[in-house]
């Protein structure tokens, strides 16, 4: 499966999405036999911990969570790329710009990173998208500096 031509995206960010999805389903089997284990145990109670310390489901799984995460970074990095581009492009003082449009068929983005890998994944990846519906957090912080980690 690829996401080439997926929703006007260029190469780069194409390559970036059959990565990640590719990188999900070669790992999948294992997390749901992992997640299926997890599903028979009870609590004292007689509560499924699954459903109790994983609320989001397989998906909040180390491996899944550093896949992400991985992707993540790659869609960023593109983005700052990107956005360089734009911005070193872009003089607005230039009269010679005006009432001109910009290259746009060159290069797709900048794409917020959750949006390409989770939100548009229903349109690209409906056997994973089942699990990743439920992917409600975005596992990136900042450090002191605030640069993303």
């Amino acid at each position: 499966m690829s996401a080439t031509g997926f929703a006007d995206l260029d190469a780069d960010y194409t390559a970036i999405i059959d990565a990640w999805t590719a990188e999900l389903h070669a790992v999948m089997p294992a997390i749901e036999e992992w997640w299926g284990a997890l599903q028979q145990r009870l609590n004292a109670s007689g509560e499924n911990i699954a459903n109790l310390h994983w609320p989001a489901g397989l998906v909040a799984h180390p491996r899944i969570l550093a896949i992400y995460r991985k992707h993540y970074f790659k869609v960023h990095g593109l983005n700052l790329e990107r956005y360089a581009r734009q911005t070193d492009d872009d003089d607005e003082d230039d009269e010679s710009n005006w009432g001109e449009d910009g290259d746009e068929a060159d290069a797709s983005g900048p794409v917020p990173p959750n949006l390409l890998l989770v939100e548009m994944m229903s349109e690209y990846d409906t056997e994973l998208f089942k699990y990743f519906k439920y992917f409600v957090y975005v596992p990136i912080g900042e450090d002191p500096s605030l640069e993303m980690c």
